[in-house]
C-alpha cells in the first residue's frame, strides 16, 4: 500500500491536470486505507479534496468532507488548506449571492439558505453559520500574495452579500470594513463581456478598493457617522486612481450629505453646485432646494425644486420633491397651486398603494374648502406645463476643465464641432463657429482648457478658452 504521502501526490497530480471527477474517484477508492486522523491531519490532501468539490460545484460534499473527518480551521492550519477553504466559502456564498431566491426567512426571521443535507436530501443550513465561517477565516488568512487573492475577494462579496441579502444591514457592513486591512485589496479593474443591444461590449470594473470604500462611506453615513463618511469619501477621492459607476460624483455627494448633518450648510451647497456641474440630474437639484430652505432662502429653494421637476426622472420618485414645492408656494401665499401639488402627491400615493402621511392629510385638509379635486391625468399636465414656464435654470462651469479632443464630427466652411474627453472617460459636445480661429486649427489629440454650460435642451455644451 502507498503511503500517506504518495496517496496524497496521486491525488494532486490529478487536481493540477483538471482531472477533477478522477481525483474524487481516487480518493472514494483509497481513502480506507488510512485512518480519519491521518487524512484530516494531512492539509494537502484536503486542500486537494477541497478543490475538486469545488471545481465540481459539489460544494455541499466539500462541507461533508470537513464534518466527517473532522478537520480542525484555525490559526494552526497551513496556510494552503486555509486559502482552499477560504475560496471554497468564496463559491458558497457566491452561489448564494447570484442566487438570492434561494436565501429565506424563517418564522422567527433567521436566516437560512437552501443547500444539501449530509445524505443528499434537500435541507436548510443556516446561512449565520456560513457568515460567521466567512468572518472567522477572513483574519486567519496570512499576509501573501498567495492568501491575499481570496482575501480580497472574499471580504468583497461580503459586503456586497451583506447589502442586497442581509437587508442591508450598515451596522455590520460598518463592521467588516472596520477589520478590513484595504493593504491587501487589489487594486485591479478587471473587465468583463457585457452585451448591449445584440452588441458585446468590454466593460471595465471598479477594484476591490473602490467597493471598499464604497461600502465603508456609504454605512458610515447610514449609522450617522457624518465626520467619518465626509473622511473615508474625501481619501477615496485621492486615493484611487480610476472610478467607475459615477462614483467620484457619489463620494462628492456623501462629502455634501456628510457637511448638511454637521450643520455646515454654506459648504453643503458649494459642493451641492460643484458637483451639478459635472451630473446634472433632478434628486441633485432637489437636495439642493432642500438645503435653501434650510437656509430660509425660498427663492432659490423654489428655483431648484421646479429645476429639478422639470428634469427627465419617474413622477412616483419625485413625490417629496412635489411636497417640497407645495410648501414653497405656500409659504408665497399661492394657495392653489400649493394645492395642486399636495394632491398630485396623494394622487401618486394611492395609485401606488402607498400610505398617506399624516402631514400631508392635514396640508389638504386645511386648504381643500372649496377647491375641487382634479383627476391624475390632467392634474400631472396642468402641474408639468407649470413646472416648464419657468424655463430650465442656465448652469455653466466657470472653472476651467483640462481635457482632450478625441473625436472631430465635422471641420468645414461651417464650423467644427466634435467631442472632447475629461476626467473619468467622460465626453462633452464642443461646436466653433468658423469665424473661430481656433477652427480650423484644433485637431484630434489636442489637449484645451474649457468650460461647460447647460443648454436649454438640458445638453451640456464645451466652451474652449484656449489651447494648452
Amino acid at each position: 500500500m502507498d503511503t500517506l504521502g504518495q496517496f496524497g501526490r496521486q491525488l494532486r497530480e490529478l487536481y493540477n491536470s483538471g482531472r477533477y471527477k478522477d481525483t474524487v474517484a481516487l480518493f472514494k477508492a483509497g481513502r480506507q486505507g488510512y485512518s480519519c486522523d491521518a487524512i484530516s491531519g494531512n492539509a494537502d490532501i484536503v486542500r486537494t479534496m477541497l478543490g475538486a468539490f469545488r471545481r465540481l460545484d459539489e460544494l455541499q460534499h466539500a462541507f461533508t468532507f470537513l464534518r466527517y473527518f473532522k478537520v480542525k480551521i484555525n490559526d494552526r492550519v497551513h496556510h494552503s488548506l486555509l486559502n482552499a477553504y477560504a475560496w471554497l466559502l468564496y463559491s458558497t456564498l457566491n452561489k448564494e449571492f447570484r442566487n438570492p431566491a434561494s436565501v429565506n426567512l424563517t418564522k422567527d426571521n433567521t436566516l437560512t439558505v437552501d443547500m444539501l443535507d449530509e445524505d443528499g436530501a434537500p435541507g436548510k443550513n443556516k446561512l449565520g453559520d456560513l457568515i460567521d465561517a466567512v468572518c472567522k477565516v477572513l483574519p486567519l488568512l496570512p499576509v501573501s500574495p498567495y492568501c491575499d487573492a481570496v482575501y480580497s475577494s472574499l471580504t468583497i462579496l461580503l459586503l456586497k452579500f451583506a447589502k442586497q441579502c442581509m437587508t442591508a444591514d450598515w451596522h455590520f457592513i460598518n463592521r467588516i470594513c472596520d477589520n478590513t486591512n484595504i493593504a491587501r485589496l487589489s487594486t485591479e479593474c478587471r473587465t468583463t463581456e457585457l452585451a448591449v443591444k445584440g452588441k458585446t461590449k468590454l466593460v471595465e470594473l471598479a477594484s476591490d478598493l473602490e467597493y471598499w470604500y464604497v461600502f465603508k462611506s456609504a454605512a458610515a453615513e447610514k449609522t450617522g457617522q457624518y465626520e467619518e463618511c465626509a473622511s473615508v469619501s474625501t481619501e477615496a477621492r485621492s486615493a484611487l486612481k480610476s472610478f467607475h459607476y459615477g462614483n467620484e460624483i457619489w463620494f462628492a455627494r456623501r462629502i455634501a450629505h456628510s457637511k448638511k448633518n454637521l450643520g455646515r450648510i454654506d459648504e453643503a451647497i458649494l459642493d451641492f453646485r460643484s458637483i451639478l456641474k459635472k451630473k446634472n440630474d433632478w434628486f441633485l437639484w432637489k437636495e439642493l432646494a432642500e438645503l435653501y430652505k434650510m437656509q430660509n432662502d425660498s427663492k432659490q429653494a423654489f428655483d431648484c425644486a421646479v429645476k429639478a421637476a422639470a428634469l427627465h426622472g419617474d413622477i412616483q420618485y419625485k413625490i417629496d420633491l412635489i411636497v417640497l414645492i407645495g410648501d414653497l408656494l405656500y409659504e408665497k401665499d399661492q394657495l392653489d397651486k400649493a394645492f395642486q401639488h399636495y394632491e398630485l402627491a396623494r394622487l401618486i400615493r394611492i395609485r401606488n398603494d402607498w400610505p398617506i402621511p399624516q402631514s400631508l392629510k392635514d396640508k389638504l385638509q386645511n386648504m381643500e374648502l372649496g377647491r375641487q379635486n382634479s383627476d391624475f391625468n390632467s392634474l400631472l399636465q396642468c402641474i408639468t406645463t407649470y413646472w416648464h414656464s419657468f424655463g430650465r435654470i442656465q448652469s455653466s462651469v466657470s472653472e476651467l476643465i483640462k481635457g482632450k479632443v478625441v473625436h472631430i464630427l465635422h471641420q468645414n466652411d461651417k464650423g467644427t464641432d466634435g467631442f472632447i474627453q475629461y476626467g473619468q472617460k467622460k465626453q462633452v459636445y464642443f461646436r466653433l463657429n468658423p469665424e473661430n480661429n481656433l477652427a480650423t486649427t484644433i485637431s484630434i489629440g489636442q489637449t484645451l482648457f474649457f468650460t461647460i454650460k447647460i443648454q436649454h435642451n438640458n445638453k451640456e455644451l464645451a466652451t474652449i478658452k484656449r489651447f494648452e
